[in-house]
């Protein structure tokens, strides 16, 4: 008969240890004091000099975890707001000069909802502990400051070049889409440069274009507006006067002028026509009705045709008029950009 090795306490424990290591960290993480970042002291481990810490709760270890970097987010972007407002602040009282050298100089009217526009890369979150008491959850997640803006400046860096190759192409070619788009870039770029200045000790990165140079592309918009300009001739029994306000609406945000009335000596630069049909389709279900709109735009300078293009949507609905409404919105989108796109390549 084989003898048995009686093992002692210590060397059940310390096996315990090797291989059930979850279970000694689960019983600390319960019976120990309660730590002080828990209340919002993350000690000199995460000095805030280097760190942003949060501190999230939950019914469990994996929702206190998401908690925490939900929480470091918002305090990070509500540090971005005031700092950026500080920042305002101070150089208004510096110079007088400030309220008129362009809004890149003034804290946007956003700026309460500052959105991070790139992910906080490096979040990770350190601690755990569970209230004995209320079993509620606890959980620490911090921010390295030093790492994270490495990855905002290679974003800035990208973007940067991105505005200065669409500066380029718009000085080769000036259109309505390109200075829109170059001052879209440039916002979202000064909204990520806040926030790496937060990271970088109040410190941003240069701006890709000068304010004369933002400026002298918000100036020439309007000009451009005006260069751009067609006349709308709609046909069709679909094309309602709310159908022609939102192709009208949509083309205006795209930077073209639509010319209404046409005066003597001011005739547009392009004359759109543009027919609306629809045609009924086999729809087997009681109290419904199946149609097919097609929406045909043709685009013209002088009596050259520059565009000829349908677009199609099929749609159900109790009536003709509720399919319609369904897919109006696309459609007026879809031929109003290709009508955009037409008259900006030429």
């Amino acid at each position: 008969m084989p003898s048995l090795t009686i093992l002692s306490p210590l060397k059940i424990l310390l096996l315990c240890l090797v291989f059930f290591p979850h279970v000694s960290a689960a019983a600390e993480e319960s019976t120990k004091g309660r730590p002080a970042w828990v209340d919002g002291n993350a000690g000199a481990e995460f000095s805030e000099v280097r760190y942003l810490t949060a501190v999230g709760s939950g019914k469990n270890r994996e929702a206190a975890s998401l908690d925490a970097r939900k929480q470091l987010a918002s305090a990070f972007r509500a540090k971005v707001v005031s700092e950026s407002s500080s920042n305002t602040e101070a150089n208004l009282n510096e110079s007088t000069e400030a309220k008129t050298s362009g809004k890149s100089q003034t804290a946007s009217s956003s700026s309460a909802n500052v959105r991070t526009e790139i992910e906080l890369r490096g979040v990770e979150v350190k601690n755990h502990y569970k209230d004995p008491t209320t079993k509620e959850f606890f959980a620490l997640a911090v921010l390295d400051k030093l790492k994270t803006k490495s990855s905002y400046a290679l974003e800035l860096q990208n973007r940067k070049a991105k505005i200065e190759a669409q500066f380029e192409s718009y000085k080769a070619k000036p259109s309505v889409g390109a200075a829109q788009e170059i001052l879209a870039l440039t916002e979202a770029y000064e909204t990520i440069n806040r926030e790496y200045e937060t990271l970088n000790g109040g410190r941003g990165a240069p701006l890709p274009l000068t304010f004369a140079e933002l400026n002298q592309i918000q100036a020439s918009i309007g000009g451009l507006k005006a260069e751009n300009s067609i006349a709308l001739e709609f046909s069709g029994e679909e094309s309602k006067p709310e159908f022609q306000e939102m192709i009208t609406s949509c083309l205006s945000d795209k930077g073209v002028s639509v010319i209404a009335k046409i005066e003597e000596g001011k005739a547009p630069e392009y004359h759109v026509v543009y027919n609306m049909s629809e045609k009924q389709k086999f729809m087997d279900v009681k109290g419904w009705v199946k149609y097919q709109f097609s929406s045909l735009a043709v685009v013209k300078k002088g009596n050259l045709q520059l565009e000829r293009k349908r677009i199609s949507k099929e749609a159900t609905g109790r009536d003709k008029e509720s399919a319609f409404d369904s897919v109006k919105e696309d459609l007026s989108e879809q031929i109003c950009t290709q009508i955009a796109k037409t008259v900006a390549r030429r």
